[in-house]
């Protein structure tokens, strides 16, 4: 049992937070029709855009976007994974460059 106040505040905030083992990204892969092409691309829900280095796999472009993508107060965020490079928009400078 919490002792002091900040004891208990920090047990609130521990156990409204999001556990290790749950997801935290969520992730849509736009296929468009037709044969199926590679990603190149990945957008967050704040603009963000990734673009695959040269040499990158998929795998690897997926996980750099999930370290560097901007989380919701709890920790969450939504990415979009898609084949066409024009659909970047917003602060992909930030990151397509990188």
């Amino acid at each position: 049992m919490p002792s002091t106040s900040i004891e208990r505040r920090l047990e609130t905030l521990e156990s409204r937070a999001a556990p290790d083992n749950m997801i935290k990204t969520i992730i849509w892969h736009v296929i468009d029709p037709g044969p199926v092409a590679e990603m190149v691309i990945v957008t967050g829900d704040q603009g963000e855009c990734w673009t695959r280095r040269p040499g990158e796999t998929e795998d690897q472009l997926m996980e750099r976007a999930q370290r560097e993508v901007t989380r919701d107060a709890r920790g969450f965020a939504r990415l979009i994974a898609d084949s066409v490079v024009g659909r970047c928009t917003g602060k992909e400078a930030s990151h397509a460059r990188a």
